[in-house]
């Protein structure tokens, strides 16, 4: 690369092309040819203030200009990758969709689209690709839960005037617990029990779950969802013989043998919540004693400390 050239110095001549001369706009003096060096020679010498004017006024022009330097990199990815990521970035991360539309993000995306030859994402497409990623956790979901033994956990809770029926299960799989959330319902009934065992029953069936893996069913100690339990417990599963005789004949043998253990009759285990146990103890406790304002200042000390990142 070339050093730079103060070719700013020829504004201040006059070049004659035919006869190959410079003329000094301020003194009238000629040079042959446009030889920077000779012209700022003679700036320097005779007009030294209107040179160092004229130049501080360009540097400092200069120093205002940003400079966009573009470099050119490769980077490693795939398309499935990209389309997970704009996935999570509205589900797992909770952003709006029409992030997916604004400028910043087109900058970001638009080369990596073109260079993978893929549809632009955006928030009218997302949701398909959304889609798409429900349906194939759902199905590892199915696959994952065939002849497992399961806990299952369901709530209920009420914000901004919208009640949500969350469902997640428990199993274990390479001697290892997994969890899976299977739901997150919005109710728009009355949380009877019918209504509730009725929504458990809709959950399970799109998962292929059957009743006689379940061994247990975790909830709060709320009347309606002890009775939508007992209920969903006592209802003579419809589970026709065929299919005994089917996963007999399978060649899954593990399966088959955790199917056949469920398929007892037996009533499901009904647990009811540690914590939400402990709170109703704490709150019969505060209700039917008198109130010690001592006791309840050091619990809100002692939360509050351990809340803390330092004994967290």
């Amino acid at each position: 690369m070339g050093r730079k050239r103060n070719i700013f110095v020829r504004e201040f001549f006059k070049f004659d092309v035919q006869n190959n001369e410079s003329t000094c706009k301020t003194c009238g003096l000629k040079f042959n040819g446009s030889y920077v060096t000779n012209l700022r020679r003679h700036m320097v010498t005779n007009h030294l203030q209107m040179y160092q004017e004229e130049r501080e006024k360009i540097e400092d022009e200069r120093s205002k200009q940003v400079f966009e330097k573009k470099c050119k990199f490769f980077v490693q990815l795939s398309i499935e990758e990209v389309k997970n990521a704009c996935v999570a970035l509205v589900t797992k991360e909770s952003q709006p969709f029409s992030l997916l539309d604004c400028n910043a993000f087109k900058v970001f995306t638009e080369q990596i689209f073109k260079g993978l030859d893929m549809p632009i994402i955006n928030s009218v497409n997302i949701m398909d690709y959304v889609i798409e990623k429900y349906e194939n956790l759902k199905t590892a979901v199915k696959n994952s839960c065939k002849g497992q033994m399961i806990s299952l956990k369901m709530d209920t809770a009420t914000r901004l005037e919208r009640s949500v029926l969350g469902i997640n299960i428990q199993i274990i799989k390479h001697n290892k617990i997994q969890i899976y959330s299977l739901a997150m319902k919005e109710l728009n009934g009355r949380h009877t029990a019918d209504n509730l065992k009725e929504e458990l029953e809709n959950v399970l069936k799109e998962f292929e779950i059957k009743k006689s893996q379940i061994y247990c069913i975790t909830t709060d100690n709320g009347r309606n969802m002890l009775k939508a339990v007992e209920i969903f417990s006592n209802e003579n599963s419809n589970e026709s013989e065929e299919d005994e005789e089917e996963a007999i004949n399978s060649e899954k043998f593990a399966e088959t043998l955790m199917e056949n253990v469920c398929s007892e009759e037996q009533n499901i285990i009904s647990v009811k919540c540690a914590a939400h146990t402990l709170q109703l103890a704490v709150k019969d406790y505060l209700s039917n004693t008198e109130k010690d304002e001592k006791i309840i200042s050091r619990a809100r000390d002692i939360v509050k400390t351990l809340r803390t990142p330092t004994f967290r």
